[in-house]
């Protein structure tokens, strides 16, 4: 008896294991393409044990199954267990044999839409010339990597029309050769977005270490959602690192929704100049979220803190940290006062997370006014779904 396509792939869809999966492969051709489908879909390859990434090196019509692919590569040498960072990258073992099999994978692979690179070892960040042999062989629509960015980094992101959501490690200056650098303007200069279209057409949502990243990859591009960092400690350079961007961000496409911008100290002072940047820029006018912000102690910057926030009328989720506090805030009560207090100025806010240390709390409105500490959330994705 006949058995459709779609009632194999429910048959797949109901084994628990991987090890079943494989199993049904040997029952029938039909069973086979609708195992191998589900087998090699989504894979993640490491130079630990090379043998998957052999295989879809040397089987293209395996290769071209794979749509979500994680790329790993650990840290080697006896370096960082003897804490010795300062090791040169040359006593690592290169590693050249399994980059050159990743890069025959890639090059069989069309339906490839998600890709991530994890590369733990400093030594091999700079192979990126592994993306080089596929060029256009297909169209990612998210990619997260640990590659240094160089010509061959941006030669490959110059291909990619689909990708929506990027994060990138690492930047230079050469982020785009078609792109300007990004200069601060007057507060009344009128910039006009780019008439020619980008690489990147349809880049939406970013997430980079440097904001230098984001200042060149912005213009042109409809960018809503973005999570970067301050590189230089000094608060005149934060100043102009802002002032940069947010010029950037006003030539974007479309209105930020989330900005996540991360300070390796977060201050008061440095938290009001922030938002006083981003409450009078119109590129920032929609934002619904905002991070990360230190919460004054003192109640008259406290105050003027939440009145820069209600300039943000779109806004529905705020990251505040509250280390610097002595004691912090941690009793859920406390943290429900003070995000209440918050929501007395600022009533459109729900979620406010607080950030103490590397723990993240979650206060989020519970109906009739009511406030709970939300233990199931996930803060870190917050910037994403806004």
């Amino acid at each position: 008896m006949d058995v459709s396509l779609e009632a194999y792939r429910n048959i797949v869809r109901s084994a628990a294991r991987r090890s079943d999966i494989a199993a049904l492969c040997g029952v029938s051709r039909a069973f086979r393409r609708a195992a191998e489908r589900a087998l090699y879909n989504t894979l993640h390859i490491s130079d630990a044990d090379p043998r998957l990434a052999e295989t879809l090196a040397g089987s293209p019509r395996l290769a071209a199954l794979v749509e979500a692919l994680t790329v790993q590569v650990a840290r080697r040498g006896a370096a960082e267990d003897e804490g010795d960072s300062e090791a040169p990258a040359g006593e690592l073992p290169p590693l050249d044999a399994y980059w050159a099999t990743v890069a025959r994978a890639l090059r069989h692979m069309p339906r490839l839409r998600h890709l991530t690179v994890d590369i733990a070892d400093p030594a091999e960040t700079r192979t990126a010339w592994v993306l080089g042999g596929a060029p256009g062989a297909f169209q990612l629509r998210t990619f997260q990597c640990d590659f240094d960015w160089d010509p061959a980094l941006a030669a490959f992101l110059g291909t990619q029309h689909e990708l929506h959501d990027l994060a990138l490690r690492d930047y230079r200056a050469l982020a785009d050769p078609r792109a300007p650098p990004v200069e601060a303007p007057d507060a009344d200069s009128d910039i006009p977005p780019p008439h020619d279209t980008p690489a990147l057409p349809r880049l939406a949502t970013l997430e980079c270490t440097f904001s230098a990243a984001a200042a060149a990859l912005a213009p042109g591009r409809p960018l809503t959602r973005l999570k970067t960092c301050f590189s230089t400690p000094d608060a005149a350079g934060k100043r102009a690192e802002l002032a940069a961007l947010l010029a950037a961000l006003r030539r974007a496409a479309r209105p930020l929704r989330a900005l996540d911008m991360a300070d390796a100290r977060y201050t008061p002072s440095g938290a009001l100049a922030l938002l006083r940047g981003v409450a009078h820029a119109p590129a920032a006018a929609a934002l619904r979220f905002l991070g990360t912000l230190a919460l004054p102690v003192a109640g008259r910057k406290r105050l003027q803190l939440y009145a820069l926030l209600m300039r943000l009328p779109h806004l529905r989720c705020v990251e505040l940290d509250v280390s610097a506090w002595a004691p912090p805030p941690a009793a859920p009560a406390a943290l429900r006062a003070l995000a209440g207090e918050l929501r007395l100025y600022c009533a459109r806010v729900d979620t406010v997370v607080f950030v103490r240390e590397f723990a993240r709390t979650v206060v989020s409105a519970a109906g009739a006014g009511g406030l709970r500490v939300d233990g199931d959330a996930r803060p870190e994705d917050f910037w994403r779904e806004v």
